[in-house]
C-alpha cells in the first residue's frame, strides 16, 4: 500500500520586533546620562520652580546646586555638621531650606555661598523633610522626634507643632494652590493631611483633617496641584487617594520588587514616577494607572526628581552616583540652529568685506624718569591651561585640556597626577557620550603600549566602574567600547603567543648550554 505523501510544513512567520510605544520613545529621548560620583548617598533632589530650573542635591555633608544647562555643580552649601536632608527651593527660587542629622533647620540664599540666613531650632531628632509653604514666609518640617512643625522665617520661631504621629516623620509635601494645607508621611503607617487654620476646639491643639492608613511605613508622599488627590508609597506599593471623597483609596499597585523610596510627577501631572531600592524607575499613567515605561539603574535609588519643564530626569543612588538625563526640546534645537546660522553669516560678511580685527601695537614698556630708566622685569612664565585647572582642583576640565593637546606624555602625566590626588574618578565622572569620546579614543590607541599599559588599564577599569550599566544607551559609546574590547582581546592573544614563543626559546637556550 502506497504511503501517503506528507506535505512540507511551512515555517511559521517570524514575529517582528516589537515597536516601541509613543511613551517609550518619549522617555528614550533623554540623552546618554551624565554620571557624577558624589561623596555619599544622594538623599534628596529638588528642582527650582523657576527658569532655568537648577536643582539641589543633598549628599555627604553638603547640598550642591547643579546647573540645568551644563549639568554640572555650580555651588555647594557646606554649612552642615552631619548628613543633610531636604534641600528644597522656595517658589521664587531665591531661598533653600534643609535639615540634617543634627536637629537644626537652615535657610540659605540659593545664589550665594554664605552663612545661613536663619537657623530654626526646636526639634529633638534628625529632620528628614523641610518644605516652604506657598506663603513663602513659612517652612514646614518633619522629624524623628515624631513631630511636625511650622516655622515663621522672619522671626525664626516655631509657630505651630503637630504631635499626632506615633513614629518617625520622614516625608511631606505642600499644596501648590493653598498656602495652609500640606501632607506628611510617617513610619507609623499613616499619611496625614493638615490645615494650619484648623485646631481641636476641646484641647485647642492643632489636629489633622484627614488620616490615611497603610500596611507598612510611609516613605514618600505627593499632593496633586489641585489638592484633590494624594499619592503615597508604602513598602513596594503605590497608593492613590481621593481627598474630596474623604480619603477613599482609588487604587494601589505593586510594580517594584523592593521598597519605593521616592515619587515624582511629570508631564504637567499626567505621569507619576516611582523609584526604589530595586534600582528601577517606573512611569505610570495617572488616567489609567498602567505602567508605561521602566528604566534600570546601577544601584539602589534613594531620590528622584523631574524638572518642571520635563527636560531633566535626575536620579540619586545609595553609592553616591548621580545620574542626570537631559531631553532637548524642539525650541532649544531651533535656537542652536539659529545661533549657528548667525555665526556663519557674520563670518561670511567679514570674509567678503576684507575687514580685519585691529591688533594692539607693541609699545615700549620702559619707564623714563629724570634720573634713571626703569624697565619692568619680564612676566613670569604662564602656567599651561591644564596646570591652571589642576591648581583650581577642576580635575575633569584639566583632563579635557590635556586631551586637547594630543600629546601622549602630557596626557599620561595628567592621569598619573590625578591618580596621585585620588581625583581620577572625579575627573571621569559627570560626562555624556560626547565628552567620553576623547578619553576612550586615547585608550583605544595607547592601551597596548607597554610603557602606558599599567596606568591606562587602571583608567579603563575606573571608566567601567562608572559607566558599565549605561552601555547600550549611546551608539557612539557602544562602538568605542567595542573597539576597546577588540584591542584588549588582540593584545591578550599576542601576549599568549609571545609566552609560547618565550617558552620555546628558553628550551633552545637550555639545550645549547647542555
Amino acid at each position: 500500500m502506497a504511503v501517503e505523501f506528507k506535505r512540507i510544513a511551512t515555517m511559521p512567520k517570524r514575529s517582528r520586533k516589537k515597536q516601541p510605544t509613543k511613551e517609550e520613545r518619549y522617555w528614550k529621548k533623554f540623552q546618554f546620562p551624565v554620571v557624577s560620583q558624589l561623596n555619599g548617598p544622594v538623599t534628596n533632589i529638588h528642582f527650582s520652580p523657576v527658569n532655568p530650573y537648577d536643582f539641589a542635591v543633598a549628599s555627604s555633608t553638603n547640598v550642591g546646586i547643579f546647573s540645568s544647562s551644563s549639568n554640572s555643580l555650580i555651588r555647594s552649601i557646606t554649612k552642615f555638621k552631619k548628613i543633610p536632608y531636604g534641600g528644597s527651593f522656595r517658589s521664587d527660587g531665591k531661598l533653600i531650606v534643609a535639615g540634617d542629622e543634627h536637629p537644626v533647620i537652615k535657610v540659605f540664599e540659593s545664589q550665594k555661598n554664605s552663612e545661613p540666613l536663619r537657623k530654626l531650632t526646636g526639634h529633638q531628632g534628625p529632620v528628614h523633610f523641610t518644605k516652604f509653604l506657598m506663603s513663602n514666609t513659612q517652612v514646614i518640617s518633619g522629624s524623628d522626634d515624631k513631630t511636625v512643625r511650622v516655622w515663621d522665617i522672619p522671626t525664626g520661631q516655631s509657630t505651630q507643632q503637630f504631635i499626632e504621629h506615633q513614629d518617625y516623620v520622614r516625608s511631606g509635601y505642600e499644596s501648590s494652590d493653598n498656602p495652609a494645607i500640606f501632607a506628611t508621611g510617617s513610619y507609623d503607617h499613616t499619611v496625614k493631611l493638615w490645615d494650619i487654620r484648623v485646631s481641636d476646639k476641646s484641647s485647642n491643639k492643632k489636629s489633622s483633617i484627614l488620616t490615611l492608613q497603610h500596611k507598612e511605613p510611609v516613605q514618600s508622599v505627593l499632593l496633586f496641584k489641585s489638592t484633590t488627590m494624594i499619592v503615597s508609597s508604602s513598602g513596594n506599593e503605590v497608593h492613590i487617594w481621593d481627598i474630596l471623597a474623604g480619603g477613599k483609596e482609588l487604587t494601589s499597585f505593586t510594580n517594584h520588587q523592593k521598597a519605593i523610596t521616592s515619587l515624582s510627577l511629570a508631564k504637567s501631572g499626567e505621569r507619576l514616577l516611582s523609584a526604589g531600592i530595586d534600582q528601577l524607575v517606573k512611569v505610570y499613567s495617572l488616567s489609567t494607572f498602567e505602567t508605561l515605561h521602566t528604566m534600570k539603574f546601577v544601584a539602589p535609588i534613594l531620590s528622584l526628581g523631574v524638572s518642571p519643564n520635563d527636560s531633566h530626569l535626575v536620579v540619586g543612588m545609595s553609592n553616591g552616583l548621580l545620574s542626570i538625563r537631559h531631553r532637548k526640546s524642539s525650541d532649544s534645537v531651533d535656537l542652536q540652529n539659529k545661533n549657528l546660522q548667525k555665526k556663519q553669516n557674520y563670518q561670511f560678511f567679514i570674509h567678503g568685506s576684507g575687514l580685519s580685527i585691529a591688533k594692539p601695537q607693541n609699545k615700549d614698556t620702559t619707564l623714563k624718569t629724570d634720573n634713571f630708566d626703569y624697565k619692568p622685569e619680564k612676566p613670569r612664565q604662564r602656567l599651561s591651561r591644564f596646570d591652571r585647572l589642576l591648581k583650581k582642583f577642576k580635575y575633569g576640565q584639566a583632563l579635557d585640556a590635556a586631551l586637547e593637546t594630543k600629546n601622549k606624555e602630557i596626557i599620561i602625566s595628567i592621569i598619573e597626577d590625578l591618580v596621585y590626588r585620588e581625583g581620577l574618578s572625579r575627573a571621569l565622572s559627570g560626562r555624556d557620550d560626547r565628552s567620553l569620546e576623547p578619553i576612550l579614543n586615547f585608550l583605544i590607541k595607547n592601551i597596548s603600549t607597554p610603557v602606558y599599559s599599567k596606568i591606562l588599564i587602571h583608567t579603563t577599569n575606573t571608566i567601567l566602574d562608572l559607566y558599565s550599566r549605561v552601555i547600550g544607551e549611546s551608539p557612539l559609546v557602544d562602538d568605542l567600547f567595542d573597539q576597546l574590547l577588540l584591542k584588549v582581546k588582540n593584545e591578550v592573544a599576542i601576549q599568549k603567543d609571545l609566552s609560547v614563543l618565550l617558552g620555546s626559546l628558553e628550551l633552545l637556550f637550555s639545550a645549547n648550554q647542555i
